[in-house]
């Protein structure tokens, strides 16, 4: 019995290993098909952090300068930094530093990260890029100036009819688009909705969405 308890041990064990070893190659792919290889290149100095996080370098990716934290999400840490050689404003999400460990975690990080670059729509928050540093992994999106319709809703304590149908004709537009395109949200809700201060309605964060065909 002994010997049998060490033979499933060391199945599961190598087949993790395998497991991380393809899941290292699919990150290495993406990261080369969006044209945004940027490994171990930080900064030296450290920008201020929040209480009890882990300090975060001032520049990622040789690129990418960290001005301020917009939030934290159960995938990661959102971030406002400025894209040196386009001289944009972006938000970059740092995976979770627990997560690098557990597979599952990563691959759905990965799959998010495909959903969204395959999405182009004006109502919808755009991927930009994908690299790795340090061993962390980072995703660039479309910096959104404006508030989320959770936060408006609550400023306003509610929204006019012609508010709300102006936000949610915009939102059925990102979904009607999505939905030709296979993609399904399945965490669709206000917090997720971002209205800019010139009133454009952008969907965001299709963390857990997925395939209609899988």
């Amino acid at each position: 019995i002994l010997s049998l308890v060490c033979v499933v041990a060391l199945w599961h064990a190598r087949r993790n290993a395998r497991a991380k070893a393809k899941l290292e190659t699919d990150i290495t792919r993406l990261v080369a098909a969006s044209g945004s290889v940027y490994q171990g290149v930080g900064g030296q100095h450290d920008a201020a952090p929040t209480a009890g996080a882990t300090p975060i370098a001032k520049v990622l990716g040789g690129n990418y300068v960290v001005e301020r934290e917009l939030g934290r999400g159960g995938m990661g840490v959102v971030y406002e930094a400025t894209d040196l050689s386009l001289r944009r404003k972006v938000a970059v999400k740092k995976l979770r530093e627990e997560l690098h460990e557990r597979v599952q975690e990563l691959e759905t990080l990965l799959a998010e990260a495909r959903l969204v670059a395959s999405l182009k729509h004006p109502n919808i928050v755009e991927i930009h890029s994908i690299f790795k540093e340090n061993g962390r992994i980072f995703l660039v999106f479309e910096f959104v100036s404006g508030r989320t319709l959770a936060e408006v809703v609550d400023e306003q304590r509610g929204l006019t009819l012609g508010q709300a149908k102006g936000i949610l004709r915009q939102m059925a537009a990102a979904l009607d688009y999505a939905h030709g395109q296979r993609v399904i949200h399945r965490d669709l809700k206000p917090a997720n909705v971002k209205i800019t201060t010139d009133g454009t309605v952008k969907v965001m964060d299709f963390g857990i969405a997925y395939t209609a065909q899988k």
